[in-house]
């Protein structure tokens, strides 16, 4: 059995996608989110977020015992394909060793919190003070299918809409109404949408990778799996 090494190496793989999506060192919570979503749609099975944490947590607890870890074999499945293995026999066949870090790596972050927790308090301290006093920061807002910059608000800073201005975000990034005449990929087989789901539910599709502007979770590529279920189905004509 080597549950343990397949949910680390999961975790280091969703860290590496998620920085490419432009988001600076991904939360635990963060990865954990990337994988329930993926493992749901491949397989129909979901686990919350919080679940895939503790088998992470416990799998570096145990990274140097011989004892392992119990994942649900339906996870277990999904995580390979995520890892791009056929099978978890096949996943087996790479050395666990090639995936274990030294054991002070891996239990570095959960030791001398409480100076680290300063440090933190200490820079978001410094970065709220400066966006609220600096003059010459820039702002935009969400609307409906695209970003516009605005002035800043306190009222809309506080309700949590104001965010910081981004000009490939203004100029780049927009919801897309799609069908199954959209171009999903580009002649070199390069995705060219991205997709995340509303507070509702609802499958949203967006131009560019990043941040759901509402929901605040990472967009993911689009696949032909989510196209053939929720764009190209009968039932998909709430899609937006």
């Amino acid at each position: 059995m080597a549950h343990k090494y397949l949910i680390i190496k999961a975790f280091e793989k969703a860290f590496v996608e998620l920085e490419q999506q432009g988001i600076k060192k991904p939360s635990k919570q963060k990865r954990a989110e990337l994988l329930s979503d993926y493992v749901k749609e491949v397989s129909d099975f979901h686990l919350g977020e919080k679940t895939y944490r503790n088998y992470y947590n416990d799998a570096v607890k145990k990274v140097e015992e011989v004892d392992d870890i119990q994942i649900n074999s339906e996870v277990v499945a999904g995580l390979c394909a995520y890892l791009n293995y056929k099978s978890y026999q096949e996943f087996l066949k790479e050395t666990p060793p090639q995936i274990k870090k030294s054991k002070n790596q891996l239990l570095k972050p959960h030791q001398n919190y409480s100076w680290v927790l300063a440090l933190i308090l200490l820079c978001v301290t410094f970065f709220i003070v400066a966006y609220w006093t600096h003059p010459e920061q820039r702002w935009m807002i969400w609307n409906e299918d695209h970003y516009e910059e605005i002035n800043f608000d306190p009222k809309i800073y506080k309700a949590g809409m104001l965010e910081i201005y981004h000009e490939e975000n203004l100029n780049y990034f927009k919801k897309l109404k799609v069908n199954c005449d959209t171009r999903f990929f580009s002649a070199e087989g390069d995705v060219l949408v991205w997709y995340g789901k509303s507070k509702e539910g609802t499958v949203e599709c967006f131009t560019a990778p990043g941040l759901h502007p509402k929901t605040g979770k990472t967009l993911k590529k689009i696949t032909h799996y989510m196209i053939d279920k929720y764009i190209c189905s009968s039932d998909s004509d709430d899609l937006k």
